[in-house]
């Protein structure tokens, strides 16, 4: 996020990162982290952006149950104020957030 221009973003991703637990190892380098860990803080890069449009990719991929939680929030809390479009192998329980799906074959 520091990378960006513009004034700072660490002030938007104070709540998600209090709302994905990552504050806990923010200390810690990328590549020590989980899969898991990885997942979440790529989350809150994402949703720190405030972007009107998110691609995720496999987003439910390696997330613990306190994870899935919170991107299930997020994507109810987006629902007709932004567009998300997620790609994912899986036909997740969280998809029923989505106004809309498509399944490509």
């Amino acid at each position: 996020l520091s990378l960006l221009p513009g004034p700072s973003k660490a002030p938007a991703a104070e709540p998600w990162l209090e709302a994905f637990g990552v504050t806990p190892f923010l200390h810690r380098r990328f590549d020590s982290l989980s899969t898991g860990e990885r997942q979440k803080v790529a989350l809150v890069r994402a949703f720190a952006m405030d972007a009107p449009l998110y691609l995720l990719d496999e987003p439910f991929r390696s997330l613990d149950d306190a994870g899935l939680a919170r991107l299930g929030e997020a994507l109810h809390a987006f629902k007709g104020t932004r567009t998300v479009l997620i790609a994912s192998p899986q036909d997740h329980p969280l998809l029923a957030a989505c106004s809309r799906t498509e399944a490509l074959a």
